[in-house]
């Protein structure tokens, strides 16, 4: 006797499926994020290969339980966040990895002593940079640049500059946006300065 039971309403097929309908907003997220629009088609074929092993569903209706995402959309663009916040940190790590093995090569008796400060070249490309930002800071819009400078140079925190200019965090956090926008597009573009 062939059971007619039914199954369960299954949550659909999970986050691969949506990944098509956003993969254009999640470039753009990663690209403004990182400043570079080949690391973020990097990040986002990692997503995508990372969504082969999550094993997540998405849920349309009803609160979700374990492994089930509510919204497949804004989950991922925190994950596409994550993956370049990773990346970033990584860099920074890195730099100062080679910044600190740079810094014990000391001279040793008999051998050649390098020097470890810039070259002249890397010292002319680093006052052409400063320039650039410079130039960029200058031409920030009044109320980002005042963001800008009271977050990134007097270390004021979000919450501190929202109360001293009286806006919302939300709109320190755009102007941080602007203004790191406009740094961005300095150093990355030397001509639109």
């Amino acid at each position: 006797m062939e059971s007619h039971d039914q199954p369960a309403a299954a949550p659909s097929a999970g986050l691969k499926a949506h990944f098509d309908d956003c993969a254009a907003s999640l470039l753009r997220l990663l690209s403004a994020r990182l400043g570079n629009r080949t690391d973020a088609e990097d990040l986002l074929q990692e997503l995508w290969l990372k969504l082969a092993t999550t094993d997540a569903r998405v849920v349309e209706n009803g609160s979700p339980e374990n492994n089930e995402i509510n919204n497949p959309r804004a989950y991922l663009h925190r994950m596409a966040l994550n993956l370049a916040n990773d990346l970033v940190r990584e860099r920074i790590r890195r730099r100062g990895r080679e910044a600190a093995y740079s810094d014990v090569m000391v001279a040793e008796e008999g051998v050649v002593a390098v020097d470890p400060g810039p070259s002249p070249e890397q010292a002319l490309g680093d006052k052409i940079e400063l320039a650039r930002v410079r130039e960029a800071l200058r031409q920030l819009p009044a109320r980002a640049g005042e963001v800008f400078r009271r977050h990134r140079i007097e270390g004021q925190s979000h919450a501190q500059v929202a109360e001293a200019m009286r806006i919302s965090r939300s709109a320190v956090e755009k102007h941080m946006a602007t203004a790191m926008k406009y740094l961005l597009r300095a150093l990355n573009n030397p001509d639109s300065t």
